[in-house]
């Protein structure tokens, strides 16, 4: 288990665009008389339109310079708005950690993961961040988000090093494609894990992701993989969306 060290974030003050003017109330053909309630998102950068069948449009404020993305900064899979990487709102599916704008949509998302992923990997927006270091396989840690990251396919990484980095972006494909299987069992010490969260590293064998107890089982399997990976075939399962645990 790796921690990285605390890591102070500046932001910069995000625009603020100026509040809408709704028509009267019951105005023919206004927001108000369709059930629409239009109110400002977290970000202040955008604007949601919400009406009463659940149907949802982002306006993204038009800026000339507008602030930096920050490492805190991740798009809700469901709605498309803000979502705080630190939240208790959040499921952890095949490895990345999907923090929600609202209560409802864990639930949503929770049903068809795979459906949100494959549409955020068109995108350009990251909705979840990776748990573990992509190259080194290693958990991370941190009691504040690193500013160092990279986005790719709708997801976030970071990294224990700026050389993990530099290697990961000469070869994204490589490290950012994981397999459809995995299993949540150490195969070396024969600990089973309620979660991604509990795991401290991770490898891929033969189109399988394994889970580990810690850097040194990741190691010993590294050396034979064969060997720990036929007595845990029992446990290879698809990937499902996880509450992380309390703290994680």
């Amino acid at each position: 288990m790796r921690h990285l060290g605390s890591v102070s974030i500046l932001r910069v003050a995000g625009f603020h665009p100026p509040s809408p003017t709704l028509p009267p109330e019951g105005e023919e053909g206004s927001p108000c008389h369709r059930g629409l309630i239009l109110r400002q998102a977290n970000s202040d950068r955008a604007l949601r339109v919400c009406d009463t069948e659940g149907m949802l449009t982002t306006i993204l404020a038009t800026l000339a310079l507008a602030p930096a993305m920050s490492a805190d900064d991740l798009t809700c899979a469901v709605m498309g708005s803000p979502a705080p990487i630190k939240t208790a709102n959040a499921l952890d599916y095949a490895g990345v950690r999907y923090p929600f704008c609202c209560g409802g949509c864990d639930g949503t998302f929770g049903k068809e993961p795979a459906k949100f992923v494959k549409k955020a990997s068109e995108g350009k927006a990251a909705i979840g961040y990776f748990l573990f270091d992509p190259v080194s396989g290693l958990r991370l840690e941190f009691k504040e988000t690193p500013a160092n990251f990279t986005d790719y396919k709708g997801t976030r990484y970071f990294f224990e090093n700026a050389d993990n980095k530099k290697a990961f972006e000469g070869m994204k494909d490589k490290f950012a494609t994981a397999p459809e299987k995995e299993v949540l069992k150490c195969s070396v010490v024969g600990h089973d894990f309620e979660g991604y969260a509990g795991a401290g590293a991770f490898a891929d064998y033969e189109g399988v992701r394994y889970y580990f107890c810690c850097g040194d089982c990741l190691g010993n399997f590294k050396k034979e993989p064969a060997k720990y990976a036929g007595p845990v075939q029992a446990k290879v399962q698809a990937p499902k969306a996880l509450r992380p645990p309390k703290g994680s």
